[in-house]
Protein backbone atom coordinates (compact mmCIF):
# COMPACT_ATOMS: atom_id res chain seq x y z
CA UNK A 1 0.00 0.00 0.00
CA UNK A 2 1.86 3.02 -1.30
CA UNK A 3 0.17 5.97 0.49
CA UNK A 4 -0.38 7.10 4.08
CA UNK A 5 -3.76 8.19 5.41
CA UNK A 6 -3.59 10.73 8.25
CA UNK A 7 -6.59 10.79 10.60
CA UNK A 8 -7.07 13.77 12.92
CA UNK A 9 -9.84 12.98 15.43
CA UNK A 10 -12.51 15.60 16.05
CA UNK A 11 -12.41 17.03 19.58
CA UNK A 12 -15.48 19.25 19.42
CA UNK A 13 -16.77 22.40 17.79
CA UNK A 14 -15.53 25.95 18.09
CA UNK A 15 -17.24 28.34 20.48
CA UNK A 16 -16.77 31.43 18.31
CA UNK A 17 -20.35 31.29 17.03
CA UNK A 18 -19.53 29.50 13.76
CA UNK A 19 -19.58 25.95 15.18
CA UNK A 20 -16.71 24.77 13.00
CA UNK A 21 -15.08 21.44 13.77
CA UNK A 22 -11.96 21.42 15.95
CA UNK A 23 -9.42 18.63 15.39
CA UNK A 24 -6.47 17.48 17.48
CA UNK A 25 -3.13 16.87 15.83
CA UNK A 26 -1.60 15.38 18.98
CA UNK A 27 -3.63 12.18 18.47
CA UNK A 28 -3.09 11.89 14.71
CA UNK A 29 -3.10 8.30 13.52
CA UNK A 30 -1.34 7.21 10.33
CA UNK A 31 -2.31 4.19 8.24
CA UNK A 32 -0.79 2.68 5.11
CA UNK A 33 -3.42 2.79 2.41
CA UNK A 34 -4.25 2.56 -1.27
CA UNK A 35 -6.00 5.56 -2.79
CA UNK A 36 -8.17 5.09 -5.87
CA UNK A 37 -9.48 8.18 -7.63
CA UNK A 38 -12.64 7.32 -9.52
CA UNK A 39 -16.25 8.37 -9.56
CA UNK A 40 -18.60 5.81 -8.08
CA UNK A 41 -22.24 6.01 -7.02
CA UNK A 42 -22.58 4.96 -3.36
CA UNK A 43 -25.22 5.05 -0.67
CA UNK A 44 -23.97 7.45 2.00
CA UNK A 45 -24.25 7.30 5.80
CA UNK A 46 -27.74 8.84 5.61
CA UNK A 47 -29.11 6.38 3.02
CA UNK A 48 -28.93 8.79 0.07
CA UNK A 49 -27.06 8.17 -3.18
CA UNK A 50 -23.96 10.31 -3.67
CA UNK A 51 -21.07 10.35 -6.12
CA UNK A 52 -17.78 9.41 -4.50
CA UNK A 53 -14.58 10.84 -6.01
CA UNK A 54 -12.03 8.95 -3.91
CA UNK A 55 -11.92 5.47 -2.37
CA UNK A 56 -9.32 4.58 0.26
CA UNK A 57 -8.48 0.98 1.17
CA UNK A 58 -6.56 0.51 4.39
CA UNK A 59 -5.48 -2.31 6.63
CA UNK A 60 -6.76 -1.14 9.98
CA UNK A 61 -8.82 -2.45 12.84
CA UNK A 62 -9.71 1.02 14.10
CA UNK A 63 -13.11 2.60 13.91
CA UNK A 64 -13.41 6.05 12.40
CA UNK A 65 -15.84 8.88 12.97
CA UNK A 66 -17.36 10.48 9.88
CA UNK A 67 -16.49 13.78 11.58
CA UNK A 68 -12.74 13.07 11.72
CA UNK A 69 -10.43 14.88 9.31
CA UNK A 70 -8.73 12.64 6.73
CA UNK A 71 -5.79 13.60 4.54
CA UNK A 72 -3.39 11.90 2.12
CA UNK A 73 -0.17 13.50 0.95
CA UNK A 74 -1.03 16.81 2.62
CA UNK A 75 -4.41 17.11 0.87
CA UNK A 76 -7.56 16.93 2.97
CA UNK A 77 -10.11 14.51 1.56
CA UNK A 78 -13.78 15.38 1.11
CA UNK A 79 -16.56 14.33 3.45
CA UNK A 80 -16.91 10.66 4.40
CA UNK A 81 -19.76 9.13 2.44
CA UNK A 82 -19.51 5.49 3.51
CA UNK A 83 -17.30 3.15 5.55
CA UNK A 84 -17.16 -0.64 5.24
CA UNK A 85 -15.08 -3.11 7.24
CA UNK A 86 -14.02 -6.47 5.82
CA UNK A 87 -13.19 -9.34 8.20
CA UNK A 88 -11.13 -12.48 7.73
CA UNK A 89 -10.88 -15.55 9.97
CA UNK A 90 -9.11 -13.55 12.68
CA UNK A 91 -11.54 -10.60 12.76
CA UNK A 92 -11.53 -7.21 11.10
CA UNK A 93 -8.89 -6.99 8.41
CA UNK A 94 -9.44 -4.12 5.95
CA UNK A 95 -11.55 -0.98 5.80
CA UNK A 96 -12.83 0.82 2.73
CA UNK A 97 -13.79 4.50 2.97
CA UNK A 98 -15.54 6.50 0.24
CA UNK A 99 -15.06 10.28 0.15
CA UNK A 100 -17.13 12.91 -1.67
Amino acid sequence: MPSTLHVDPITGVSTDGYATAVYTTSATENYRCRVVTKQELVTDLFGEQQVSNTVVWLKATSTFSASDQFSVGGSTLGPVLRVEHYPDDDGQHHSKIWFG
